[in-house]
């Protein structure tokens, strides 16, 4: 007999019942519902739910530090939910400096690429471009919406974080 420790002591261990697998549409290499796609810049892109024509903008999203290189995977939930309302979705992973200012040059540059892509595709250069972003990359977003104010007029920051690395992350000096 196995037992198991709860708060009220040792008690006989039951296995759970395995629970039942949904069944998603999903891209075989990744596990994705949709279909998202790698651009030459290194973004990646998923298609507004009725296609170019019908899109109503589109979605750049940019994660947070620790999953920012991996947005359309740890964020996909929230970004398919963007693409289900008909806008086309950009995800651009990043990788992690205090330069923000390269980091804003390089995010830029992977999301041209899309953006190109997505125009060749059929997506109007003239969509209205939302710029969404968690933690670092809700920093990074008010930073390129500086540096383009005809194009980011709409911004979705997520737990913005504006404070010293030190101040930010618990026992970040002990670390680093």
């Amino acid at each position: 007999m196995l037992l198991a420790a709860t708060a009220s002591g040792l008690q006989p261990f039951t296995p759970r019942t395995p629970r039942t697998a949904t069944t998603l549409q999903a891209t075989p290499s990744l596990g994705l519902y949709g279909d998202w796609e790698p651009s030459a810049g290194g973004s990646y892109v998923l298609e507004a739910a009725d296609g170019p024509e019908a899109a109503k903008g589109v979605v750049h999203f940019l994660g947070g530090a620790f999953v920012g290189a991996g947005s359309q995977l740890t964020y996909r939930y929230l970004l398919e939910r963007f693409a289900q309302a008909n806008y086309a979705v950009i995800a651009t992973p990043f990788r992690l400096s205090f330069d923000y200012q390269s980091v804003c040059d390089a995010v830029e540059a992977s999301y041209d690429e899309a953006r190109a892509e997505a125009q060749e595709r059929g997506y109007g250069s003239d969509l209205e471009v939302v710029g969404v972003g968690h933690s670092c990359g809700a920093l990074l977003q008010a930073l390129i919406a500086t540096r383009r104010p005809n194009e980011r007029r709409r911004l979705a920051l997520l737990s913005y974080n504006n404070k010293r690395a030190a101040e930010a992350i618990p026992l970040f000096e002990s670390v680093v």
